[in-house]
């Protein structure tokens, strides 16, 4: 015989919860998803950077991912981090700021039926002898061989090894291991809570369900997913289609973010592919010569091929920032020639500081810390230094990126190459450079007018993406405005063609055969910009290249070219 009195409805409740909340007893939900491996998984185990080859799929990482992606969907708006953090531990557990504060979990995930080969378990690289320099070098190999974007991405994975016997110690790092293929059961079982925090609150079965979706459509698992490794497609397992799970630009939009598609859409088994022609890209955007992507950012073409270095130096301002903090520079001390192996080559010059203006980083804005290695640090250059961000005047040691790449599915059921901004903290961030010999007195707080890839390189990104790889067509409403390239492109050295009758200008980007124009008082105004000798030339000849920024199909700057 039960202790408890029987209740309204007839029943005998068996507990004093059912007592004290007769119609809020909790229910259960289980939501099961077939998820499966679509780009390279990097590392995800216990040791950082490598696989678990006994679990390579970890339930523990998928939460977390979860949990990420909650907080944004539902964390609540503003400073109060506090509301946010008591919320998110409520439905997923943890410890709070007391013993008395823990809680377990409403949500509870399980990986199951994971299949996957061990052969697909492999290094990002390996030992290799070089005939030439009779040593051994690190090689990438597997899915990274010949993908220079992965690479990119994958710098970290690459490892080490003794130059005499390839072999891997203490300061020969093994290279990280990556899982190419993978299928597997995401098993979620959701106990709703016996209250919400408020009236208006969806239930945690809609919650989690979000969250999924985001995760599925803009996460992943193992490391570095803000550059597309580890995307999994996720459909679920009763339903009647294979559809994947995804997200539109609305919905992005409407949490304060942004994400945009480029290029021809692909199928899911051509996502590593892609994603490496993404991540390319940019990796030319951030430190490729300039003619690699016509951009006019990266690094400066090398004119000294003998010193076999990939490129010149950096256009971006750091580099000329650390100088400037150091008060060293290659060159400074009279000897003005880059050696190897000790010989001296090239032309005479120095690497004196161009940039001099306000101590900016716009490169943090992919992520920090940011680790500068000067390849003339012995023959005058700074020694290596690291900038790292300070959030509400403390040190930290890492600032995630805002931007994620990678390929990501629409409504139509096609993959693209996607570019996704999250939404942002108002949290000030200031950066704070570390090294030997910094001498931050030295660096100047004087506002000056900077390059538009200096003060939003975000925004220059999406602008050249759109210029190599096209604009891709919004997936939720094609004909919505905002699906509209706004911003201005620099299309970088650029043939500009003067009509001799009218004045019209025109240029065409030499890959995309985009075209844009410029005409009337509006054309007589951009000559009038241009150096008399080089305005001369373009009236004269009827063509000239020069750097062009483009607007909506507009010639909005017209510039020398180098």
């Amino acid at each position: 015989m039960s202790r408890f009195p029987t209740l309204s409805d007839g029943s005998t409740p068996s507990s004093l919860r059912e007592v004290l909340h007769p119609q809020q007893a909790p229910s259960t939900t289980r939501l099961e998803y077939e998820c499966e491996l679509i780009t390279p998984m990097y590392g995800g185990g216990v040791e950082p950077g490598q696989v678990d080859r006994d679990m390579p799929i970890r339930a523990t990482a998928i939460r977390g991912q979860l949990r990420f992606w909650w907080r944004l969907l539902y964390g609540t708006p503003g400073d109060d981090a506090a509301t946010t953090f008591s919320d998110e531990r409520e439905i997923w557990g943890g410890l709070g700021n007391t013993p008395e504060e823990v809680s377990s979990s409403n949500v509870n995930i399980r990986v199951e039926n994971l299949t996957f080969q061990p052969t697909d378990i492999a290094p990002a690289a390996r030992p290799t002898f070089n005939e030439r320099s009779g040593r051994y070098d690190m090689a990438w190999s597997g899915v990274t061989t010949e993908k220079q974007g992965l690479q990119y991405a994958l710098f970290a994975a690459q490892g080490k090894c003794h130059r005499d016997t390839g072999q891997h110690d203490e300061k020969n790092p093994a290279p990280g291991t990556l899982l190419k293929a993978a299928r597997w059961t995401l098993v979620i079982d959701i106990k709703e809570p016996l209250r919400t925090a408020s009236p208006d609150q969806l239930p945690l079965k809609d919650q989690v369900t979000d969250a999924i979706r985001w995760w599925a459509a803009l996460g992943g698992v193992g490391a570095r997913t803000r550059r597309g490794l580890g995307a999994v497609k996720v459909t679920h397992r009763d339903a009647e289609t294979s559809q994947a799970l995804c997200v539109n630009e609305d919905e992005v939009l409407a949490k304060g973010g942004r994400l945009h598609f480029f290029g021809a859409p692909f199928k899911a088994g051509q996502a590593a592919t892609e994603l490496n022609t993404l991540l390319t890209h940019f990796r030319n955007f951030r430190q490729g010569p300039t003619e690699e992507h016509g951009a006019g950012y990266g690094r400066q073409r090398q004119t000294e091929p003998e010193t076999k270095r990939p490129a010149g130096r950096s256009n971006w301002p750091e580099a000329d920032l650390v100088r400037t903090a150091t008060d060293k520079w290659f060159g400074k001390d009279g000897d003005q020639q880059h050696r190897v192996r000790g010989q001296a080559v090239g032309t005479a010059h120095n690497h004196a500081p161009k940039y001099k203006g306000a101590a900016i980083y716009p490169r943090a804005r992919f992520g920090l810390p940011l680790v500068m290695q000067f390849i003339d640090k012995n023959d005058g250059d700074p020694g290596n230094v690291t900038i790292v961000p300070v959030v509400d005047g403390e040190e930290k040691e890492r600032l995630a990126s805002p931007v994620i790449l990678r390929t990501c599915i629409g409504r139509d059921g096609d993959y693209r190459a996607a570019l996704l901004v999250l939404p942002e903290s108002r949290t000030d961030t200031y950066y704070r450079i570390k090294g030997d010999g910094v001498n931050m007195d030295r660096l100047s707080a004087k506002p000056v007018d900077l390059r538009p890839a200096w003060t939003e390189p975000v925004e220059q990104l999406i602008g050249v993406l759109a210029a190599q790889m096209l604009l891709a067509p919004k997936t939720s409403d094609a004909s919505d405005p905002r699906n509209k390239l706004t911003g201005p492109v620099r299309w970088g050295k650029v043939r500009v063609q003067r009509n001799r009758t009218n004045g019209t200008l025109e240029a065409k980007h030499p890959e995309t055969e985009k075209t844009a124009t410029r005409s009337g008082a509006d054309a007589k105004a951009l000559l009038e910009t241009l150096p008399l000798d080089l305005r001369q030339k373009l009236i004269d000849k009827g063509g000239y290249h020069l750097l062009v920024t483009v607007k909506n199909g507009e010639i909005t700057k017209l510039e020398p070219a180098p």
